[in-house]
């Protein structure tokens, strides 16, 4: 099983690594267009990609067996409501447990900082994050945020 533990300034490295990844697998997905280096990606991506730490409340990466193999953050949306961004496991790691430990490790800190329900958004063709989502307890909901292209949104009580 992997050992989920919240990243530090130490981690800022591998946090990065991963969400490069994310981010250039998810942003062709959405435009439909070649999306090739970090360079390419949205103003805000980059940020994100610069200040990993700062950009979110929390972050926890996964090892398996000392390999980076995933990661998730945390992110007040408003007041009482958490918001689940960026979770990914890479190809070679999923299906193992580690996206459920990451995500586990999400709805606890967002419980024990006293939010009420947290929320998230994903493509509509990520079918097996969305069975993924619904099985830890999300629901679809109302639009949260608006995005120029479209997304499904979750939540769940907590």
């Amino acid at each position: 099983m992997a050992d989920v533990r919240e990243a530090t300034e130490s981690d800022v490295p591998f946090v990065r690594e991963l969400l490069a990844e994310y981010l250039l697998i998810t942003w062709p997905e959405v435009t439909g267009q070649a999306v090739c280096t970090i360079d390419d990606l949205p103003a805000f991506s980059r940020d994100e990609l610069a200040d990993p730490l700062g950009a979110f409340d929390r972050v926890w990466l996964a090892r398996d067996g000392g390999a980076v193999a995933g990661v998730v953050a945390l992110r007040r949306h408003s007041e009482g409501v958490g918001e689940m961004k960026r979770l990914f496991v890479r190809e070679g790691y999923r299906r193992s447990g580690i996206a459920t430990a990451l995500a586990d490790a999400v709805i606890d800190a967002a419980r024990r900082r006293g939010d009420t329900s947290i929320v998230l958004d994903t493509l509509p063709s990520r079918s097996g994050a969305l069975r993924f989502f619904d099985s830890l307890g999300f629901r679809e909901t109302a639009p949260f945020s608006e995005y120029p292209f479209e997304m499904v949104f979750l939540a769940m009580s907590l």
